[in-house]
């Protein structure tokens, strides 16, 4: 089984911009946009026959038997505009999670395999 958990990039800080400068019509129209984002890459993934796990403000986890990485990847970055989401992915919601976290940590709007061992970047 693989698990694929997405998570949007600097949405928070975009956010924290809005309210910091008192900015009620970029808070809703960063609410909208991404409520908006966030519903195209859920029926994405539905379509590409993930079994959705959990959906919340700027992130997706799901699992399904086998993935094909460039083309979830692909699916993602059209899927989420004007934003840009990170993703991880493994054998375990563990893996998925620290996968997720090293691709942040490299380089955002990336999906990042572990098996545990090795991490592997796609494009």
């Amino acid at each position: 089984m693989i698990y694929v958990t997405v998570d949007g990039d600097d949405i928070g800080n975009q956010l924290a911009q809005a309210f910091l400068n008192n900015d009620e019509d970029k808070l809703i129209q960063l609410d909208d946009d991404l409520q908006k984002a966030v519903a195209k890459l859920k029926e994405e993934m539905i379509k590409q026959g993930f079994e959705l796990l959990a959906c919340g403000a700027d992130g997706i986890t799901g699992k399904k038997e086998t993935a094909n990485f460039e083309l979830t990847m692909a699916n993602i970055r059209k899927s989420v505009l004007p934003f840009t989401f990170s993703a991880g992915a493994g054998n375990s919601l563990a893996e998925a999670f620290m996968a997720l976290k090293y691709a942040k940590s490299k380089q955002k709007n990336r999906l990042c395999f572990w098996d545990g061992k090795t991490f592997q970047i796609f494009s």
